[in-house]
């Protein structure tokens, strides 16, 4: 899947998914948001816009982990279990609690929009950020 693809997929499925459970998609997002700034800010290399000039926004990589993670956890695929809660970003767990209350509504607005519940699982971030 190419970037602009993988863009317009992430955008579709998080807009969906915000309708379907606006509040908690949103407290997921604001996690996903605050750690990738962070992973930017401190990326090994020091420079991350240096190395990674065309990678997408903080935001729409935010926005790909909660709609990728809820697409996972929703399909009942890689669910955390509880011994490992605590070595968790929070973020993850948010979209793994999104999941276990709203997964059925969520995938039901995915499906209702005609997006591929499949794609949005393997979205992969390292296509936003090369």
């Amino acid at each position: 899947m190419t970037k602009t693809e993988t863009l317009r997929l992430t955008r579709a499925a998080f807009s969906a998914a915000c309708a379907a459970a606006p509040s908690e998609i949103e407290r997921a997002h604001a996690a996903a948001l605050a750690g990738e700034r962070q992973y930017r800010g401190r990326s090994r290399t020091g420079d991350f816009r240096k190395y990674h000039p065309a990678a997408a926004s903080a935001d729409d990589c935010a926005r790909l982990f909660v709609a990728r993670w809820v697409a996972e956890y929703a399909l009942s695929r890689n669910f955390p279990p509880p011994e490992m809660l605590h070595r968790l970003r929070p973020d993850v767990i948010a979209c793994a609690g999104i999941a276990a209350e709203f997964g059925p509504k969520i995938l039901a607005a995915w499906r209702e929009k005609a997006l591929d519940v499949e794609q949005i699982a393997v979205l992969d971030y390292c296509v936003l950020v090369k």
